[in-house]
Order: C-alpha cells, then sequence, then structure tokens
C-alpha cells in the first residue's frame, strides 16, 4: 500500500504541471496578440464549458424570477389597459389618468428591478470567466458575494447610461412632434425618417462604446463616467469590430426568438396561461445559458485580450527602460573608473616630485648648518 501511494506521487505532480501548462497556455493567448474570430470563439467555448454552473444558476436564480415578476406587472398593465379601452365612453377624466398612471407606475417598477436584478447575473457571470481564465478558486458562491459588492456601482453606472439615452428619447419625441405641424405630407415623412436615423445612429453608437461598463466595473474597479469613459477607450479604433460582435448575437437571440414565439402564441390561444407562462420561463432559461451566457463570456474575453496587451507592452517598455538606464550608469562607472586611474600615475609622480623637493630641501638646510658652525 505505501508502495502504490507513492506511485500516486508523481502522477499528482505531473498533473500539477499539465494545469500550470493550461492556465499559462490561456492566458498567453489572451495575452500574447490580437486574436481573431476563431480564436476568440475557441477560447470563450473553453471558459463557456467550465462557466456553466455559475450560468445555470444565475438563469434560475435571477432571469427566470425576474421574468416572472415582469409578466406579473404585464398582467397589471394589460387589465388596465382593457378596462381603459372597454369603458372608454363610461369612464370620466379622473379614472382614465388613474388608468394611465397604474400603467406608467408599473412600467418604471419594471425598469427599476431590472436596473437593479441584472448587474448581479453579469457580474457574477464576469467574474467566474476571470477566475478560470487566472486558474483561481471559481464557485458559485463566490462569485455571487462578488456580485453583491460590485451591484452598487454597476446600477449606478447603468443608471448614466439610461438617463442619457432618455435624453435622446425625448428629443426624438419632440421632433416627432413638431413633424405633425409641417402642412406639407412629405417633407413631414422625409424629416421624421431623417430625425429616426440620426436617433438610430446615437443609439447604437453610445450602446457599442458603453458595452463594456459591467467588465469595467467588476475587473478595473471603476463606476460612474470613469468607467463609461474606460469602455469607449477600450471600444476605440475598433468600433467596427465590436459593433459587428453586438450586431452578430443581437440578431441571432432575435431570430431564435421570433421563431419560438410563434410556437408560445399557439400555445397561449390554444392552451392555458399558466402552461404558456411556464413555457415560455423554460424558453427564457434556455436562451439565456445558450445565447446570453455565451455572449457574456464573449465579450469578458475580448475585454481582457484588447486590456492585457497594452499593459504588458507597457510592462515590457519599462523595463526595457530599466535595463537602458542601468546600461547607462555601468557606462558612466567604467568612464569613472577609467579616469580615476588615468589620474593615479599623475598623483604618483605628483609624490615622487614633491619626495625629490623634500630632500633638496633637507640638503640645504644641511649645508646652512656646517657653514654656520664654520663661523
Amino acid at each position: 500500500m505505501q508502495y502504490t501511494l507513492l506511485n500516486y506521487k508523481p502522477f499528482l505532480t505531473f498533473h500539477r504541471i499539465i494545469q500550470q501548462r493550461r492556465k499559462y497556455i490561456m492566458e498567453s493567448r489572451i495575452k500574447s496578440k490580437r486574436l481573431n474570430y476563431s480564436e476568440l470563439f475557441s477560447i470563450t467555448t473553453e471558459i463557456y464549458k467550465k462557466n456553466i454552473k455559475t450560468i445555470a444558476f444565475v438563469s434560475i436564480f435571477i432571469i427566470i424570477p425576474l421574468f416572472l415578476f415582469t409578466q406579473w406587472l404585464q398582467s397589471k398593465y394589460v387589465t388596465n389597459l382593457n378596462y381603459l379601452y372597454n369603458n372608454m365612453v363610461d369612464i370620466d377624466m379622473t379614472a382614465e389618468m388613474d388608468a394611465l398612471s397604474s400603467i406608467s407606475l408599473y412600467n418604471v417598477i419594471s425598469l427599476l428591478v431590472q436596473i437593479v436584478v441584472q448587474p448581479l447575473a453579469n457580474i457574477a457571470i464576469i467574474w467566474g470567466t476571470v477566475n478560470i481564465i487566472k486558474e483561481q478558486k471559481n464557485t458559485i458562491k463566490g462569485n455571487f458575494l462578488y456580485a453583491f459588492i460590485k451591484a452598487p456601482h454597476s446600477i449606478w453606472t447603468n443608471f448614466l447610461q439610461i438617463v442619457f439615452l432618455f435624453v435622446v428619447f425625448l428629443f426624438s419625441l419632440v421632433t416627432i412632434i413638431t413633424c405633425f405641424t409641417i402642412p406639407s405630407k412629405l417633407i413631414a415623412i422625409m424629416f421624421l425618417s431623417i430625425v429616426f436615423i440620426i436617433c438610430l445612429i446615437i443609439v447604437a453608437y453610445f450602446t457599442t462604446i458603453w458595452t463594456f461598463s459591467d467588465h469595467v466595473v467588476t475587473i478595473q474597479d471603476m463606476s460612474g463616467i470613469k468607467a463609461l469613459v474606460a469602455s469607449k477607450k477600450v471600444v476605440q479604433n475598433r468600433f467596427r469590430e465590436t459593433f459587428l460582435y453586438i450586431l452578430f448575437f443581437g440578431v441571432l437571440s432575435f431570430c431564435l426568438n421570433l421563431s419560438v414565439d410563434k410556437i408560445l402564441d399557439n400555445i397561449y390561444y390554444n392552451g392555458s396561461y399558466s402552461t404558456y407562462i411556464f413555457c415560455y420561463a423554460v424558453w427564457n432559461f434556455i436562451i439565456f445559458i445558450t445565447i446570453n451566457g455565451f455572449y457574456i463570456v464573449f465579450m469578458t474575453v475580448l475585454f481582457l485580450n484588447r486590456i492585457w496587451g497594452p499593459t504588458e507592452n507597457i510592462t515590457i517598455c519599462f523595463n526595457h527602460n530599466k535595463i537602458i538606464n542601468t546600461s547607462k550608469s555601468e557606462n558612466k562607472s567604467e568612464k569613472q573608473n577609467k579616469i580615476n586611474l588615468e589620474k593615479t600615475p599623475k598623483i604618483e609622480q605628483q609624490n615622487t616630485i614633491d619626495l625629490e623637493k623634500t630632500t633638496e630641501q633637507q640638503q640645504q638646510i644641511e649645508q646652512k648648518y656646517e657653514n654656520d658652525n664654520e663661523k
């Protein structure tokens, strides 16, 4: 038995060496160069498989409860709308305003809940991805605890984004209202289409440059405007590439939802409402694990690939400057030693001259002394 235990030790050492090598290979692949499409997808797939427990836990305990709460609010919203349209003639102005205010209140509550809850899911998955890449301790509990710590900073950052986009929405709404005052319909339609295209471009631009805001909050410990500025720096000079990634995953998710919505509509009209909600919840679980979770891991790998490369280059430059400075100091010391060596023979010559002078002076003194004695 002792012999068999000793045989396990080399195997464990070899297993640790393989793990260290895998860690080095993954980090070096992300840090070494700008990854292409195939490399990004291959690394993301490898990390996604290791991070699937956190993604599934997030989907069950965050995404599905958020979906059920949103559906409950929508049912209240639809009930108030039906009451408003079915009794449009009979109700007075006060009842109509109450119905509209309740609808607005439900929408605001739904938006606030999404702002608060969604960052928990994103940060937990991002932090799990970082731990897997760095071969650190990766547990569901640890990822969620870190998500609760960073969630207030992410909520504040997302709130600033929503405020800015809300200002754009108000501007577009005011512009649309002014379009209806134009007498010519053709000019009004042209002006309205131009305003719509401009607003769409603005929303797409700022959504793209702020797409890494949660990653900055999670990894670089920034929040608010600093996080938005840091996200913009990561996207700049690579805006088209980032936009195409976002567009690809967005179109993929939209096509899958569009194909499944027809099936869910048939269940809603031909079956019971509880069956419809159950099928819809299962579909949200599947779409989050397959598309949204993979998208978060993919963007995390892309973010790390972009921020680690420049830091490595800075480190190399710093070390290179350090080497240059040390070589310069060594050259200066060598030159100083040469000067000192050149000075030493001169000092020795001066000492010999001084010695000769002292002997001459002693002879003169002795001669004077003898002359004085003769006198």
